[in-house]
């Protein structure tokens, strides 16, 4: 080889180096040539994450042969399909944009258990109580001669018997301390019982009024009752009553701090100190209506909703300059998230999230079909809401401009709950008489 051809070929490798060189910085520092755009141009990242782990992930139709969690790189900026499977779950798909120098972070996706309901009760529901306590739920049934309180245990399948009467009964209170609180009726006279659902114990109540608008325990003999707008203080075994205020139109309790509404020539909010009842002190007034009723609270902030105008009050009751935050026309129920941070509320279609810290609410969904019911999955961004015969879950967060539904349940009634592990739905049938249950996770 001469002299002359070896210049030639080393200046081709330095000429080469210099072009070949930018180009391979530039790749690994994530750039690439975009043909649409006819232009190099900076790309981005996805993220993904869910639970449980190990979904394949599909993108713009292609298997990538990554599992969860991963994160997706290289990609140009723009618009991209996306879809999470994992064999024996609902499989989780959405679009999903890429910015140019960003990374897209799905928040974490929860996969649903693809699975088939399980007849629970074939009994014709009347009500039903979740105890929140060892997965056992009180089911008060119509029998062909009257009904029946049963005790139903979602882990063993045990359906045991509390008790059968042949008139009407209801379920006048929640559980406290494993008692409840039932009545029966008849020839239009209520006859209250205090049931121990653990040693199946009855005892009879004499001193509880007939119309019950409102009931919470106190300790396991001592009651507050609204009843024809009087409150008061009951005692269960002593048959005590102790009246706090009238024209109540409804109350809550809250840390021992008894908040209650009155309603005569105008709406007041009230507070009582302590159930011992000292002093009241009037928090604020509000708009003056017969409707008002307390509807989710946490230490901090109380929550009304008017059930004529549909209109949500926040209260911060412990303020010193007191704020009260109205949204109008947008609320039939609410509940706080579990870590109190933020309100759910929701009316027939539409379902709204306000932050404590925010000034607007933002909207979660709006539907076309009546929603029943809407509550929290466990302590995940998502919500779990009832409408027309189906359940789905709904994203709270989302990185996508639609948050992502994802059908549960099909011919389901108006009531559902969870179970105590959050594993499974329980839910009357469409028919709102049969109990069924489905394995979610």
């Amino acid at each position: 080889m001469t002299r002359q051809t070896r210049k030639i070929i080393l200046t081709l490798f330095i000429a080469l180096f210099f072009i070949v060189a930018p180009i391979l910085m530039y790749y690994t520092a994530g750039y690439r040539y975009d043909w649409g755009r006819k232009k190099i141009i900076k790309t981005g990242v996805i993220s993904v994450e869910t639970q449980p782990h190990g979904a394949q992930v599909i993108l713009n139709g292609q298997k990538l042969g990554k599992k969860t969690p991963t994160t997706i790189a290289n990609l140009l900026p723009g618009d991209y399909s996306i879809e999470v499977t994992k064999e024996d779950y609902l499989t989780w798909k959405n679009n999903i944009s890429v910015k140019t120098d960003n990374a897209t972070v799905i928040p974490e996706i929860i996969l649903f258990k693809d699975a088939s309901s399980l007849l629970i009760s074939n009994k014709k529901v009347v009500q039903v109580l979740e105890t929140n306590k060892d997965n056992i739920s009180l089911i008060i049934a119509m029998t062909d001669d009257g009904y029946e309180l049963s005790r139903y245990n979602y882990s063993s399948h045990n359906d045991e018997i509390l008790l059968s009467v042949t008139n009407e009964m209801d379920i006048e209170s929640s559980i406290f301390n494993n008692l409840v609180i039932i009545s029966t009726k008849s020839n239009g006279v209520k006859k209250f019982q205090l049931l121990d659902i653990n040693e199946n114990q009855v005892t009879t109540i004499s001193s509880l009024p007939q119309d019950i608008y409102h009931l919470e325990w106190i300790s396991q003999d001592l009651v507050f009752v609204l009843s024809n707008g009087m409150l008061c203080k009951i005692g269960l075994t002593d048959n005590s009553k102790t009246c706090i205020a009238h024209t109540v139109t409804d109350f809550t309790l809250i840390n021992n701090h008894i908040y209650y509404l009155t309603n005569s020539d105008s709406t007041g909010l009230f507070q009582t100190p302590s159930i011992d009842m000292t002093p009241d002190r009037l928090i604020t007034y509000l708009p003056l209506s017969d409707n008002y009723k307390f509807t989710a609270s946490t230490n901090q902030h109380l929550a009304l909703i008017d059930k004529q105008t549909e209109d949500i009050y926040i209260i911060n009751p412990n303020e010193s300059q007191l704020n009260i935050t109205r949204f109008s026309r947008s609320a039939k129920d609410a509940f706080w998230l579990n870590d109190n941070s933020s309100i759910v509320y929701y009316n027939d279609f539409e379902v709204w999230l306000w932050h404590v810290n925010e000034t607007d609410p933002i909207l979660i969904t709006r539907v076309s079909e009546p929603i029943n019911q809407v509550m929290q999955y466990s302590d995940y961004a998502y919500l779990l809401l009832s409408q027309s015969k189906k359940i789905q879950s709904i994203e709270l967060e989302t990185c996508s401009h639609t948050r992502k539904m994802t059908p549960l349940i099909e011919n389901a009634g108006s009531t559902f709950f969870l179970d105590q592990d959050n594993k499974t739905i329980i839910y009357t049938g469409s028919d709102q008489q049969k109990l069924w249950s489905r394995i979610i996770r």
